[in-house]
């Protein structure tokens, strides 16, 4: 005759202890792994296009005018090539009108920050806040990748898709975000010359 004695209580509650002891312990590592390696590839590629900015700013081309003495250049996403960025973290869409490169002359040297902004699958918007050149290559850069309120967001053209409570990006705002480029020694007619973001 079969022994049909199935589980005591005692076992089905150490049972589901067990398990829930390495939930607690388990589920944060990995996801904890999964959140750093989205911040990295933001990371990653907010200094692919640093490069592509440099690379353009560096070359012989006329297709910009570079900014003079206290003067910002805007180099947006679909200038630089949005086509190399189709792999977003989140899986969304990097927002050409909101992802670019600040080039700021001061006193004959380029000072470089980025800002990427992706609408993710889920309708948010995340990315690297506008950071220097430096932040971005520091160990410490994974710090300025944010979940981004509306009227956190700086669109750059006129022409821009607009997202409800954004605001125009201006001078003042490069300033703030540019400690490298030491922004409080800049005249107060310090503006934007150029914004290049279409591809014609």
């Amino acid at each position: 005759m079969k022994n049909n004695k199935g589980f005591t209580m005692i076992e089905v509650i150490a049972a589901v202890t067990l398990i829930g002891i390495i939930s607690i312990i388990v589920f944060p590592q990995v996801f904890g792994v999964v959140e750093r390696s989205r911040k990295k590839i933001y990371v990653e590629d907010a200094t692919r296009l640093l490069a592509k900015a440099q690379f353009v700013m560096n070359s012989k081309s006329n297709e910009i005018v570079k900014p003079n003495d206290r003067g910002i250049l805007i180099l947006g996403l679909d200038f630089l090539d949005k086509d190399e960025f189709q792999n977003t973290p989140n899986g969304g869409e990097y927002l050409v009108d909101y992802t670019y490169v600040a080039v700021v002359n001061n006193a004959g040297k380029y000072y470089y920050s980025v800002m990427t902004v992706e609408k993710t699958k889920h309708g948010d918007y995340q990315g690297i806040e506008l950071s220097s050149e430096e932040e971005v290559h520091s160990s410490k850069a994974a710090n300025h990748v944010v979940t981004f309120t509306p009227n956190q967001l700086r669109y750059i053209a006129d022409d821009a898709t607009i997202i409800s409570s954004s605001s125009k990006l201006d001078a003042a705002y490069i300033k703030n975000h540019l400690g490298a480029a030491d922004s409080g020694s800049w005249s107060r007619s310090t503006t934007i010359t150029n914004t290049y973001n279409k591809v014609d």
